[in-house]
């Protein structure tokens, strides 16, 4: 019975643990308030800072050199949508705006986009497929991101955004975003990211 009794109590015990990690781990994957960083959302990865200057936690008034061409960051959007999360940074030279999108899905993803003004999509959703430059793009994914900000974003003013991406058969990808007060078009393209040159800037709030 004593052999018994101490083999009920070890089962007890492991139980107890078992139950006790799992609990932890279902805290750790919530999100409190449903949204991203700064919409009641706690961090995430892709916001953790290390003292290091990285394509995932830039800010603004940081410096980015891509092939010569030197850019100042002005703004920052951060998107989150049902868990996926992703970041765009305005970059301006000048008159030159490009915008950097950064995502951490497996393996770091970045892409250089630039606004088109002669493609009008006056209404969302767009067509399955848009002919743009002789290319034929398909939409190869679409939803609705709650989204935060830092610094200057131009019309991309709004909390939230319909976006509608699509992909050519070669290199180029085309987004298109509803902001609400207005329609974004852009023209992008995967980058590496070894071809990026990162020096902080001086932190400023606006």
């Amino acid at each position: 019975m004593l052999v018994l009794f101490f083999i009920i109590l070890i089962g007890v015990a492991v139980m107890s643990v078992f139950f006790f990690s799992q609990a932890r781990k279902m805290e750790r994957r919530q999100l409190p308030g449903g949204g991203p960083p700064g919409l009641g959302g706690q961090p995430n990865r892709l916001l953790t800072t290390d003292g290091e200057r990285n394509a995932l936690n830039m800010q603004v008034k940081d410096i980015v050199s891509h092939y010569g061409d030197d850019y100042e960051v002005e703004g920052r959007l951060d998107y989150w949508d049902e868990g996926d999360t992703w970041i765009s940074y305005m970059l301006v030279d000048g008159d030159t705006t490009r915008w950097l999108s950064a995502e951490d899905d497996d393996r770091l993803e970045l892409s250089l986009w630039e606004e088109v003004e002669d493609l009008h999509i006056s209404d969302t959703p767009p067509e399955r497929e848009i002919q743009y430059m002789g290319l034929t793009f398909f939409m190869s994914g679409a939803g609705t991101a709650r989204v935060s900000r830092q610094g200057r974003t131009g019309a991309k003013s709004a909390l939230s955004v319909d976006y509608f991406d699509y992909k050519s058969d070669g290199a180029e990808m085309l987004s298109v975003e509803n902001w609400g007060n207005s329609i974004e078009v852009s023209l992008g393209r995967a980058i590496d990211p070894i071809d990026l040159e990162i020096l902080p800037g001086d932190q400023v709030d606006y």
